[in-house]
């Protein structure tokens, strides 16, 4: 059991201020949690992916759909609602990565049992609750703006909001920091006002690299010194989505001549061995550039050194 207490203030009619202070006991699964830390973390910056995960559906559902029953009890309208829900997750701990750690990025769940995260975890738990309270959202990841220090991530709401925003295939999504407690919808801190942030779009997506070793093997051709080279790919998809049309192709010189996989698909969390792709190669190179493609969609490159055989 978890049990979470934080604070909101309404702001009232004539300058009025409202004071609510609130608590929300959760019983999380062991077993759910257990699973979310055996997962390795995903090889992205686009932590939207942890956002659709699905496993945890259900219950950060449950939990989200518990603060808009408090919402409706206290009668807040679009915008109080939102900047009540930032105020449970502005309302967690503060807690940043060893350099021993290094970068972990946390699932929503494990954020709540461990009651709190740098910012990355913090966002990464508001956009999936305002995500299953039907509000548009986005991550926003700001670069770092000294040596030595870590970036910063935000989450972007859309709504009849004010203040500042980002707009995002043609709709504005009002900036909201997770990080700060009191924090409200369009407010933000003068160090990233000015800083070019990258958007990630919470929609359920592929995620497809390159997976283990690679393999290939050269038989000597007939005719003159070029040789045939068979190569065995694995891919791996790390997504939250079924990619589909996926093939791999293969060049020795700048794509002028090169061979490909058949098409194949890959569903979530599944990977795929020995991909072969054929291709007669001069004996004067040696280097093979690869790509796996989904659609129009370049995913992963690699390079293979033949003289390494």
């Amino acid at each position: 059991m978890r049990s979470y207490t934080w604070e909101y203030d309404q702001e009232g009619s004539w300058g009025r201020v409202i004071h609510h202070s609130f608590v929300l006991n959760l019983e999380i699964p062991q077993k759910l949690h257990s699973y979310y830390i055996g997962l390795e973390r995903l090889p992205t910056a686009d932590y939207s992916l942890y956002v659709t995960h699905t496993a945890d559906d259900k219950f950060i559902g449950a939990v989200a759909a518990e603060l808009g029953d408090m919402a409706v009890e206290k009668d807040f309208d679009l915008q109080e609602t939102v900047d009540f829900v930032a105020s449970f997750v502005q309302g967690l701990k503060y807690i940043s990565e060893t350099d021993e750690e290094g970068e972990y990025p946390k699932y929503p769940l494990q954020t709540l049992v461990d009651k709190g995260g740098d910012c990355e975890d913090t966002s990464i738990l508001l956009v999936s609750l305002l995500q299953l309270m039907n509000h548009k959202v986005i991550l926003l990841s700001f670069p770092s703006q000294s040596e030595g220090e870590p970036g910063h991530m935000g989450t972007g709401v859309n709504g009849n909001f004010s203040g500042k925003y980002y707009s995002y295939e043609g709709i504005d999504y009002y900036y909201l920091e997770t990080t700060g407690k009191g924090c409200r919808v369009g407010e933000m801190n003068d160090d990233y006002e000015e800083v070019q942030a990258q958007i990630y779009n919470p929609e359920p997506t592929p995620l497809l690299k390159f997976f283990g070793a690679y393999k290939w093997e050269m038989v000597e051709a007939l005719i003159g010194s070029d040789r045939d080279v068979k190569l065995y790919m694995e891919v791996r998809n790390w997504g939250t989505a079924t990619a589909e049309d996926i093939y791999i192709r293969a060049s020795y010189d700048e794509w002028q001549y090169w061979a490909k996989s058949d098409n194949f698909d890959l569903e979530i969390d599944h990977q795929v061995s020995n991909i072969q792709i054929e291709l007669t190669v001069p004996e004067e190179h040696n280097i093979l550039k690869v790509q796996l493609s989904h659609g129009t969609i370049i995913a992963d490159e690699a390079e293979i050194d033949l003289g390494q055989v």
